[in-house]
């Protein structure tokens, strides 16, 4: 009996050792699937981390090239002047339109016809094409600058009517009228 008891007793706890050991075994294999499962994300977050630092490398590349390029920027910006200063006229002075190279002189004002249809300009110097003008039409005028006759006003409907912007023709294309005053 005492060896059924012994017998009983080994058992027992060769079984309480066996199911100790089977939860040891367990924890241990529950352990090596955590480490695998943290390992395996390390890995990852190391990737990300990577990724990131050269995301970050190339945004402090561009942010470089941009200092250097407002630097170079700076050193060819002229100097503001002042806007107001104490011992300068805050107040420009008007200047007359210089002097054209072809010079306009001034006569008693007339009115002129037109003998063929022609070209009307905004300029004697630079002319640029406005509009075209029948034969006789009259217009008056009191300048005329090498070859070209200001139209200073003209006739609608026989009243006549200011010029309101620059009108110039050349002067072979008209015939001054006689005053019949």
């Amino acid at each position: 009996m005492q060896k059924a008891l012994l017998l009983l007793l080994s058992s027992i706890a060769l079984y309480a050792s066996t199911s100790e050991v089977q939860k040891a075994e367990e924890m241990h294999q529950e352990i090596v699937k955590m480490q695998e499962y943290y390992e395996t994300m390390l890995v990852q977050e190391k990737r990300k981390n990577e990724a990131l630092q050269k995301r970050l490398n190339m945004a402090m590349q561009a942010l470089d090239g941009l200092k250097n390029r407002t630097k170079k920027k700076k050193k060819f910006e002229k100097p503001k002047p002042k806007l107001f200063c104490e011992d300068q006229n805050r107040f420009p002075s008007l200047k007359r339109k210089s002097a054209s190279k072809k010079s306009i002189s001034f006569f008693k004002a007339s009115v002129f016809r037109l003998k063929n249809s022609a070209k009307i300009y905004d300029d004697f110097e630079n002319p640029n094409y406005i509009m075209q003008w029948e034969e006789g039409r009259s217009f008056t005028s009191n300048q005329k600058a090498d070859g070209w006759i200001k139209i200073t006003g003209y006739f609608v409907n026989k009243k006549w009517k200011a010029a309101h912007q620059e009108l110039w023709v050349r002067s072979e294309d008209v015939i001054q009228r006689e005053s019949s005053r």
